[in-house]
């Protein structure tokens, strides 16, 4: 192989016969190799061979920055080398490709493009970690389990049987686990003089506020392990609730100091109470205020919410995400990275809060910037404190707009930039018939699972890779699943 300035290439095999084909039966050309050139040994090529940088000899198209249209050389091996470890590096970079995320939002500090790690990039469809069921917690007695006061249980089938094979439910029960036991005297919240608020037996007035507390550190921890991405709590619960809690004054009728048979009467239900000890105000369980604080972005509802197949797969969406959203924070990325992972869920964000991703769009816009001044490095791959910062900013806007359901609006708003995403590579017709699809769905004639499988079913024909990637468009593991649960339930109506 003829060297240019020292360096030398490596080529692949092609048959005689096909090269003699490409090159036309000419004569007097250099006499062909019986190797494929690869695209990187170009340049150390002479000048006699310069017309064969126009020959499409690999049949694929061209990856990298600019792409381009018509057959390409592909880069399939790179200039010898002898610097060590450099075959291993270059076995990986072939494992991993790099590619463009095109960023999808709009208004100042909209980003160009974005190009990150492999890994952050593949969890905007999902990772090998980002599959199997959804680790979920929940309140023990919403799943059967007889751990309530009274020795009963609150089943919910929309949580128990709707949900079967898609979420693995983490069941606890602070009271029990705590060592109060069952059956038990029930406990209230009451408020202090101080003005703090205890959870308190009014039958013998025994304050189990340090023993939760213990007990929630320890429990919190656990749940942090085992990765748990949602939570259901019981609602009306002095340990469990979320919102709403019957909060009592110290020193009522059925407050400390009560003998045990007037304390079981006037709380005999959680909630009720008798003439002259009515709540002061509603307030928060001990352990949900613990699980709030310490996990702030985590999605939780109370059961109550979740009885509607849409709430359902509103808090199954949110809890996916965190998930992903948790997995690629854990690798504490760079604002590279973290531009890669947020192109990947533009798509995601438009649909449900466009405000919020034209904020998350300046945030890490400004924090590219920022790293590209002249001087200014990312230290430690985004292990320093601006990094800290800038993840903890982003997980807050992240979560707060999947808050937010996504509206049937919100939805076509997404497909419709999905599609002006496709317009230049989609056939004319293919392009129309999508764009029927959606609005369709915006009139409420089509679903919108169909509706993404066929957008992504497009963008994979069309080697769209940049929306192919795309979480919004990725199939939903509980969209069958529910799907079945709301024909369930229809029959179960039309019996009655």
């Amino acid at each position: 192989m003829p060297r240019r300035g020292g360096a030398s290439a490596r080529v692949l095999v092609v048959p005689r016969a096909r090269a003699a084909r490409l090159l036309g039966g000419r004569s007097g050309h250099e006499r062909v190799p019986r190797r494929e050139l690869d695209a990187r040994a170009l340049p150390h090529l002479p000048r006699a061979r310069a017309r064969l940088r126009r020959l499409p000899l690999s049949g694929v198209r061209a990856h990298g920055r600019r792409g381009g249209r018509g057959p390409r050389l592909r880069a399939l091996a790179s200039p010898r080398t002898h610097r060590r470890g450099a075959r291993a590096r270059r076995r990986r970079s072939r494992r991993r490709p790099r590619s463009r995320v095109p960023h999808l939002g709009r208004g100042r500090g909209a980003l160009r493009g974005g190009a990150g790690r492999a890994g952050a990039t593949r969890d905007g469809r999902g990772s090998r970690r980002d599959g199997g069921p959804l680790r979920i917690g929940v309140s023990a007695c919403l799943l059967g389990h007889a751990v309530r006061w009274d020795g009963g249980h609150k089943r919910e089938a929309a949580l128990a049987d709707d949900l079967t094979g898609v979420v693995e439910w983490v069941p606890v029960c602070p009271e029990v686990e705590v060592g109060m036991g069952v059956p038990r005297p029930p406990v209230r919240l009451e408020r202090a003089r101080d003005g703090a608020t205890r959870v308190v037996d009014p039958a013998s007035g025994r304050d189990w506020t340090p023993a939760l507390t213990r007990w929630a550190g320890v429990r919190l921890r656990e749940l942090d392990r085992l990765r748990v991405c949602g939570y259901v709590l019981k609602s009306r619960s002095p340990s469990c609730g979320l919102a709403h809690v019957p909060v009592y004054d110290a020193g009522t009728a059925a407050g400390r100091g009560a003998s045990a048979a007037a304390g079981a009467r006037a709380v005999s239900a959680r909630g009720a109470s008798g003439a002259g000890d009515a709540p002061s105000a509603p307030g928060r369980g001990a352990f949900a205020a613990a699980l709030v604080a310490r996990f702030g972005g985590l999605p939780v509802e109370e059961e109550g919410a979740l009885r509607d197949a849409g709430a359902r797969a509103h808090f199954l969406e949110r809890a996916l995400a965190y998930r992903r959203l948790r997995a690629f924070l854990a690798r504490r990325p760079g604002p590279r990275a973290l531009a890669a992972f947020h192109a990947a869920h533009a798509l995601l964000l438009l649909a449900h809060a466009p405000a919020r991703l034209r904020a998350l769009d300046r945030l890490v816009a400004d924090a590219i910037a920022r790293a590209r001044r002249p001087g200014a490095r990312e230290p430690e791959g985004g292990r320093g404190p601006a990094g800290v910062a800038l993840r903890a900013r982003y997980e807050a806007g992240f979560t707060q707009a999947l808050a937010r359901p996504a509206t049937r609006e919100g939805h076509a708003r997404a497909l419709r930039r999905a599609l002006a995403l496709l317009r230049a590579r989609a056939a004319p017709r293919a392009h129309a018939e999508l764009a029927s699809l959606v609005d369709a769905f915006a009139a409420g004639r089509a679903p919108l699972a169909a509706v993404r499988a066929s957008v992504l079913r497009e963008a994979e024909r069309r080697d769209a890779a940049e929306l192919a990637r795309q979480a919004y468009l990725a199939p939903r593991p509980w969209e069958r699943t529910l799907r079945g649960a709301a024909r369930r339930a229809g029959r179960r109506g039309a019996g009655r």
